[in-house]
């Protein structure tokens, strides 16, 4: 340790030097070449030393007072200028101009505004290629409706309401269909044709057979295909032989049963039974409806269908038609059935299906070949 007395400070001895208050390692170069070192630090500092101190806070400027504006106008370019006040150079900024309002498009309550609505001047005008625009075609006017001159309107016309639907006595109702090729004339036209010489033929025949039976006007009904043309409605098989109820037919099956009743029936019950067959019963003749559980027009929707439901004898007693009849009965019942089959052309009945168990079913049918249907 020695002491530099040029500069007043003390000077370690090698090999640690402290230089601005850090030590610091200074590799074995020499003793000249650390001298040097020290010297040049030392230089620095002596320069810090000699330079003015700085205060420790910097003076606040303080502003000119404002000169107050000359009264003399000289012009524009020669009007001072108002110094700038504090509150106001750091004062809030100015307010921002309003911008204009934009006015509120009324919207719906969902959606899309809606548009406005177009007027007659927003529609294109249809012109012609040469000239001026085409006129607008005039609106249609509509006659206003008739009322009094005084008190209340007058009543609209009556409709005529649409006749009832006739429907099956069993199972569903007819479904509407186009007719039969026997069906194609509604009942106006019926009753203008005239009767053909078949039709009077077979009315003089049950004149001959002793039938009661009256005329009866046109059966038709376009729109289910029933049609009877010629209808007779039949009281009697004859003078001996009573029919309960009424029978709708056509005159064809009409003058039929009567010839089997009194040609087949009344000898086969005079055998059976010992007496005179002397009344017929029945459950339908004409009725306006399909075969049961089909869509084909049934024969009785022509008049040319009966249902035997029984036969009354002269002593009284009434076979009815059933299986499991008695044995004298029920040998009558299949005797009658068995020759039924060929005058009429479909015979049909206990045993057949559920809808014929109790009744005969005889009907004049036409197939092809004249086949017959017998079960």
């Amino acid at each position: 340790m020695h002491r530099d007395r040029a500069h007043g400070c003390r000077i370690k001895p090698w090999p640690h030097v402290r230089i601005m208050g850090e030590a610091s390692k200074i590799p074995q170069w020499g003793y000249g070449t650390a001298v040097l070192a020290v010297s040049a630090v030392l230089m620095a500092q002596a320069s810090l030393a000699s330079s003015p101190e700085l205060p420790k806070r910097a003076p606040v400027p303080i502003h000119a007072p404002a000169s107050k504006p000359s009264t003399e106008t000289t012009g524009p370019e020669s009007a001072p200028v108002p110094a700038p006040r504090p509150d106001e150079m750091f004062g809030p900024p100015a307010p921002l101009p309003k911008a204009a309002e934009v006015p509120v498009v009324k919207r719906e309550l969902f959606g899309p505004p809606a548009p406005p609505p177009k007027t007659a001047a927003d529609l294109p005008v249809k012109r012609e290629m040469f000239g001026p625009p085409a006129p607008l075609p005039k609106a249609v006017e509509i006659p206003p409706s008739k009322h009094e001159t005084f008190g209340p309107p007058a009543p609209s016309p009556k409709i005529a309401a649409a006749p009832p639907v006739r429907r099956e006595m069993f199972g569903p109702p007819m479904p509407l269909k186009a007719p039969m090729p026997r069906g194609k004339q509604d009942a106006d036209d019926l009753k203008a044709e005239s009767t053909t010489e078949e039709e009077i033929a077979c009315r003089e025949d049950l004149h001959k057979l002793g039938a009661e039976f009256s005329e009866h006007p046109p059966l038709a009904d376009v729109a289910v295909g029933c049609l009877v043309v010629n209808p007779v409605t039949l009281k009697s098989l004859g003078k001996a032989i009573k029919l309960s109820p009424d029978a709708v037919l056509n005159c064809d099956m009409a003058r039929t049963t009567i010839r089997f009743m009194q040609d087949v029936a009344v000898p086969i019950a005079k055998t059976s039974f010992g007496v005179e067959l002397t009344s017929i019963s029945h459950a339908s003749a004409y009725v306006c409806r399909p075969r049961n559980g089909t869509l084909t027009i049934s024969e009785h929707a022509l008049g040319n269908a009966i249902d035997i439901a029984s036969f009354g004898l002269a002593d009284g007693t009434r076979v009815d038609v059933k299986a499991g009849a008695e044995p004298k009965q029920a040998g009558f019942l299949d005797a009658v059935r068995k020759a039924a089959c060929g005058p009429f052309k479909t015979v049909l009945g206990p045993g057949t299906n559920a809808d014929h168990e109790t009744h005969f079913h005889f009907d004049l049918e036409k197939r092809r070949s004249g086949a017959t249907y017998c079960h």
